[in-house]
């Protein structure tokens, strides 16, 4: 590229633009321009201009500690890839929105809810301790103040849990229970004479506990004397 400039140092600003007027890469730098000659050789790098970022997030199943790669593509306003030949004209910053910190971003040695990435060549890892009780969250990434790209909602896998003892429920499909896992017992319960049973819950590969929550629903209609649904799902039992 050949340009006339006055002679002297001076602080130039380069910037490459698309048709449409915009802005793909930036970069200043201060040259030093001779007088009365061609001043061959000066050599400039310029950052990309991050308009969008793409997040492949790895995917992780409850109750399944994890420790995973997370892929992002930055991509200039032209749809094309930037790479790792220079810093980005602004850092991208990943925010992980699990309020319940389970899950965490880790780059450079350093961990958190978010993550500032420099260039395309910065590594970023997924942590997830294994809560299985995490709810959905995304992770977002931003430059500046703009918004760039989501991973979209993220909700941990689940694996069937079998449980013993028990069939499963073909009656109305009004029952609460209908299509799950049932406990029958053979007499009504009373304060006076209580029944009971007992039921065991298991899950592929999964050795720990289970907590089981009654369900506010069932207990509270006016079936419940009769009727009552639970939900179950891997972690430490309720005291």
């Amino acid at each position: 590229m050949q340009f006339v400039a006055p002679a002297g140092s001076i602080v130039f600003t380069f910037t490459i633009m698309d048709k449409a007027g915009q802005p793909l890469a930036t970069a200043k730098k201060q040259l030093t321009i001779l007088k009365g000659q061609a001043n061959s050789g000066l050599q400039v790098v310029l950052s990309g201009i991050v308009a969008s970022v793409k997040l492949l997030v790895p995917s992780m199943t409850a109750g399944f500690p994890l420790s995973a790669q997370l892929v992002f593509t930055a991509q200039d306003a032209s749809g094309a890839t930037i790479d790792a030949s220079a810093p980005f004209a602004t850092p991208i910053v990943l925010t992980d929105t699990d309020h319940t910190l389970s899950t965490h971003l880790e780059v450079r040695n350093g961990i958190g809810p978010t993550a500032q990435l420099n260039s395309a060549g910065d590594v970023v890892t997924f942590i997830y301790d294994g809560n299985p009780t995490t709810p959905a969250f995304m992770i977002n990434a931003t430059v500046g103040t703009t918004a760039v790209g989501s991973s979209g909602s993220i909700v941990p896998l689940t694996q069937a849990i079998s449980f013993t003892n028990t069939f499963i429920d073909t009656g109305a499909p009004s029952d609460p229970n209908y299509q799950q896992p049932t406990i029958y017992f053979a007499n009504r319960q009373y304060a006076v004479r209580p029944v009971s049973t007992t039921t065991t819950a298991s899950e592929n590969s999964y050795s720990g506990q289970f907590t089981a929550v009654l369900d506010p629903v069932t207990c509270a209609s006016s079936g419940g004397a009769r009727s009552r649904a639970f939900r179950v799902v891997p972690g430490r039992p309720l005291p």
